[in-house]
């Protein structure tokens, strides 16, 4: 719980920061493109070796604070591993997981410089396993895909490089998920550059 305390603090102090602010133009939309890496909770099972990835958002702005936002995201993991004395031989397990989430986000457009977010986005993740069992000259390909229930809530950071253009230095979530109705609590970071479209 203390994982989601913090994110949901700094989205209030946002709010209270953004409202009744003189602020810069609010663009009617934005696209976010980065590169991400995911940090997969302890009991992530066959998600454990997932890794590096990207983030992609798609984000309408309401008012100058709030908006909506439509983001997508893809981490892949690859692990090769030798079972001795029992007859598998090696096992080659690929895991990728896509997630595809909706909700509100939270801007702060204090400054022409910097842009502050917080965000709180619901909906699903797309977990596949492919595991190749060798043993000898034989192999075994072994297929399946879960698509569990997945929230996160974070925020992040945007260096406002010009009117149209920003560098989004860090954004940070928690990202939950639930295969197997067991929690996995993951962290992902993401780095990348904003676009901006139309003013209000």
């Amino acid at each position: 719980m203390r994982k989601i305390a913090l994110p949901i603090f700094l989205l209030l102090f946002l709010i209270s920061l953004a409202w009744g602010q003189e602020t810069p133009e609010t663009p009617v939309a934005e696209v976010f493109g980065s590169y991400s890496y995911m940090r997969v909770g302890e009991n992530g099972g066959d998600t454990a070796n997932l890794g590096g990835g990207r983030t992609t958002s798609l984000a309408t702005n309401l008012n100058h604070w709030l908006g909506g936002v439509a983001e997508f995201s893809g981490h892949y993991g690859e692990q090769m591993l030798t079972v001795p004395n029992v007859g598998v031989g090696k096992l080659d397990a690929d895991t990728n997981m896509h997630t595809f989430l909706f909700g509100p986000r939270f801007t702060s457009r204090w400054s022409d410089r910097f842009t502050p977010f917080a965000h709180t986005l619901f909906g699903v993740a797309r977990i596949h396993h492919r595991v190749n069992q060798f043993a000898g000259s034989q192999r075994v390909r072994l297929d399946r895909t879960e698509t569990p229930f997945a929230m996160t809530v974070g925020g992040g950071l945007d260096i406002n490089l010009s009117p149209e253009i920003s560098l989004r230095s860090i954004q940070a979530d928690y990202l939950l998920t639930r295969p197997g109705e067991i929690s996995v609590n993951n962290l992902r970071i993401s780095s990348g550059f904003l676009f901006r479209f139309g003013t209000r």
